[in-house]
C-alpha cells in the first residue's frame, strides 16, 4: 500500500450530516420561539444559522433563516433594520420562495 493513502475519516463524514441536522433542530426551536412571541430570543438563534445553512450550501434554507431574522426585527420595532434584512434577502436569494414573502413583507413597511 502506498504512504499517500488515506482512509476516509467516517467521524468526520458522519459529523456533516449531525451538524447539518443540529442547524435544523436550531431552526426548529428558533421558530418556535418566534411562536412563542419571543422575537429577542429567536433571532439570536436565527444569525448564526444563515451563514451556517450558507456553508452547508442550502440558501433557500439560508434565505428563509434571514427572512425570519427580518421579521424579528420589524415585531422589535426596529424597522430600519428589518427593512435591510428584507432587501439584502431579496438580493442575495432572488429565486428563494422566502423572497416573494420578503417582497411581500416590504411592501407593507413605510
Amino acid at each position: 500500500m502506498s504512504s499517500d493513502y488515506h482512509a476516509p475519516d467516517m467521524r468526520q463524514a458522519s459529523g456533516i450530516r449531525f451538524v447539518g441536522e443540529r442547524n435544523e433542530a436550531a431552526f426548529d426551536r428558533a421558530v418556535e420561539l418566534v411562536a412563542q412571541l419571543r422575537y429577542e430570543e429567536a433571532a439570536g438563534e436565527f444569525l448564526p444559522l444563515i451563514e451556517m445553512f450558507e456553508e452547508d450550501g442550502k440558501n433557500n434554507r439560508a434565505a428563509e433563516t434571514m427572512f425570519w431574522l427580518a421579521y424579528c426585527s420589524e415585531k422589535q420595532d426596529q424597522k430600519t433594520k428589518a427593512v435591510r434584512l428584507y432587501k439584502e434577502l431579496v438580493r442575495k436569494y432572488p429565486d428563494a420562495p422566502a423572497s416573494r414573502n420578503a417582497s411581500d413583507r416590504l411592501s407593507r413597511l413605510p
